[in-house]
């Protein structure tokens, strides 16, 4: 989008200033601004026209007048980012996905991440879009079960690249575990719980996927766990999906533990009838949850 975006250059000749003294507000969090791919600090118009008027400047007001999207106007990607344009986004990470590039995956998260976008942004309105509409181009037969495949391989390399740059903050002594029961296989879902966990300071036991009942009631024993977080995408048996549910639920709570389970599976016949404390529709639902219930824990 042409002329939508001022560089520190451009903002410290309006507000004639130095560029030093826009980086110091931009720091301090006064002047918003995002990071392009380069790492080179940008700003909208609106946001320093919101800045001149806060503090009183006194400029040309049609040198920082908003610029607004016409049709058939690309928007880049450095706008999408600042504008938290996740449609647009999220094609950008399929797209990156389809090429198998995973260090390109890697990259484009922890750009996002450097802007600012929250663990639950990145998992719910990027990764899993972008995953969505892969999967509903194999449904199409517009991609092979193979690409799927290595795109989603893909997505979880680069998701656990990402869990390495990602801030944990202190321990809060709580514990738990995540997995998905036999036959399953999609493992992302559970992947993006387990690091957000982590990331808030949850000891975690990654169980992975394909993992029966049974040993999930072993891991409650030897782990003992204050949650379990179970993610289904695509049971092969809806009933014994449901009887894994219940048998898991009554163990969780023998131990003290409570139950989430998450993912498309829950909503396909009635989440009502799923044996769960909680099924929460997105990590973000899961991160308000876990905040809700374990308060004292988390920071």
């Amino acid at each position: 989008m042409k002329n939508s975006l001022l560089s520190t250059t451009d903002v410290a000749a309006l507000l004639k200033v130095n560029e030093s003294t826009v980086k110091r507000w931009t720091e301090k969090g006064t002047l918003r601004c995002f990071k392009t791919h380069g790492g080179h600090r940008k700003y909208t118009r609106k946001d320093v026209a919101e800045f001149i008027e806060r503090f009183g400047f006194e400029v040309d007001e049609s040198a920082i007048r908003a610029s607004a999207p016409q049709p058939g106007v690309t928007v880049s990607t450095d706008y999408a980012i600042l504008t938290k344009n996740f449609a647009l986004l999220a094609g950008v990470l399929k797209e990156t996905l389809l090429r198998a590039d995973e260090d390109g995956a890697y990259d484009f998260l922890r750009l996002l991440r450097s802007n600012r976008y929250t663990l639950p942004e990145l998992y719910d309105q990027v990764v899993g879009v972008a995953l969505r509409q892969i999967g509903a181009m194999w449904v199409e037969r517009t991609v092979s079960i193979e690409q799927e495949h290595i795109a989603t391989n893909c997505m979880l390399s680069a998701l656990r690249l990402l869990q390495h740059d990602i801030p944990k903050k202190p321990l809060n002594n709580r514990t738990v575990i995540c997995g998905c029961f036999e036959g399953e296989f999609h493992e992302v879902g559970i992947t993006c719980v387990r690091n957000m966990l982590d990331a808030e300071g949850w000891t975690t036991y990654y169980l992975g996927p394909n993992l029966p009942v049974e040993s999930f009631i072993q891991a409650l024993e030897r782990y003992t766990p204050d949650l379990v977080c179970v993610s289904a995408t695509t049971p092969k048996v809806k009933t014994q999906f449901r009887k894994d549910c219940a048998l898991l639920h009554a163990a969780a709570h023998r131990m003290g533990a409570a139950l989430l389970v998450g993912g498309a599976a829950t909503m396909q016949g009635g989440a009502s009838k799923i044996a769960a404390d909680f099924i929460p529709k997105s990590v973000a639902e899961t991160l308000l949850w876990t905040e809700a219930h374990y308060r004292n824990g988390i920071a």
